[in-house]
């Protein structure tokens, strides 16, 4: 009996049960009233069975893969921080190139100085 239930099928004891409820709460309905009633609230027992089995399922395949889930949250944690730590070298190395660009062009204004000094002397020495 319980292995039908959890097939997602009314057991005869069930439908009896929930026919006696119907005949108790419609004492005053004709026979074939109480039997369309019986066969309605038989068959959304049924219906609510199939349902809550599939969602049964649903959740012990969700349980089963929950570890796997775990295991992929954690290596995206990682790998977020990891990502955090690259921007932050990025940064770094993009403000020591723009400080080396300043400083080469710096060396860079200082040779062509020196440069046209150099020259300027020869011109005066020859």
């Amino acid at each position: 009996m319980a292995e039908d239930q959890k097939k997602g099928s009314c057991t005869e004891l069930t439908k009896e049960r929930l026919c006696r409820k119907c005949t108790r709460e419609g004492s005053s309905e004709t026979n074939e009233d109480v039997h369309e009633v019986r066969k309605h609230t038989c068959q959304r027992c049924c219906d609510v069975n199939a349902k809550l089995s599939s969602i049964e399922e649903k959740l012990a395949t969700f349980f089963k893969k929950l570890p796997e889930f775990e295991t992929y949250k954690s290596k995206v944690n990682n790998l977020e921080q990891e990502n955090k730590i690259m921007q932050k070298n990025i940064e770094d190395l993009q403000a020591e190139v723009e400080d080396l660009k300043s400083e080469l062009a710096a060396a860079t204004l200082k040779l062509t100085e020196v440069t046209f000094q150099q020259e300027v002397t020869q011109c005066a020495l020859q």
